[in-house]
């Protein structure tokens, strides 16, 4: 409902044993409730990572090859960020290197399709439309600037970054996922930068808890983490 709004922030798939049944619900949600329920677009929303990572095998084992390609049909068709409250943007991974270029504007602006980074009106922005889904921020918290990831793909960027961008674009909060963390949840960048991480014991083994965050109307930032362990209740933080 307009009272109770949900955004699922990417990587939908290649999380468990049960994706294609999530990312079903997910969609079934979304058409039940157009206006109620949000959609990114994450790294795991494409089709070579899939590959690697177990979406396409889980896809012919349960149904066909076709149903993994009418999957990545609707994929290509996700936004890459939503903004809450009109203070949180909410997005996959992280800022681009070339950020002090890059607006909310210019994120809004991003053409959808079959071929992203070949639609024309993207031509000249690939590298940092790649980096809103592979980056991370920077492990060191004195760490400025950016430098490459060694995921491939992405950077990672320091604390002054998050406060030139903020600023520029009148925010007061960044929402992510991408990272699996410990506590389903952590907070960098002087509690600018949020990650949440939903899936509990990551592939069967990493033993973290999984989390959401909770904010609130009219609120800035995150106010609340939802978290559990599938060994213990789930609780409010």
């Amino acid at each position: 409902s307009s009272e109770n709004v949900y955004v699922f922030n990417g990587d939908l798939v290649d999380r468990g044993d049960h994706s294609c049944e999530i990312v079903l619900l997910i969609f079934a949600l979304k058409l039940s409730h157009p206006d109620a329920v949000f959609v990114n677009r994450g790294n795991h929303e494409e089709p070579h990572i899939n590959i690697y990572s177990g979406f396409e095998e889980e896809c012919v084992s349960k149904y066909d090859h076709r149903v993994f390609q009418t999957f990545h049909q609707a994929f290509v068709w996700l936004p890459y960020a939503c903004l809450v409250n009109e203070k949180t943007l909410v997005l996959h991974a992280g800022l681009p290197a070339d950020s002090k270029n890059v607006g909310l504007d210019d994120i809004r602006g991003i053409a959808r399709g079959p071929d992203v980074c070949s639609e024309e009106a993207n031509w000249g922005k690939e590298r940092w439309i790649r980096d809103l889904t592979w980056s991370d921020p920077h492990p060191d918290p004195n760490f400025r600037g950016v430098e490459k990831s060694a995921r491939g793909a992405g950077v990672l960027w320091g604390e002054d970054v998050t406060i030139e961008f903020f600023a520029r674009n009148g925010l007061s909060a960044l929402v992510r996922s991408h990272q699996c963390v410990d506590a389903g949840v952590d907070v960098a960048h002087g509690e600018r930068v949020y990650t949440v991480f939903s899936a509990s014991n990551y592939c069967g083994m990493s033993g973290n808890l999984g989390a959401v965050l909770i904010q609130r109307h009219g609120c800035d930032k995150p106010t609340e983490a939802y978290q559990w362990d599938p060994r213990e209740e789930a609780k409010m933080s």
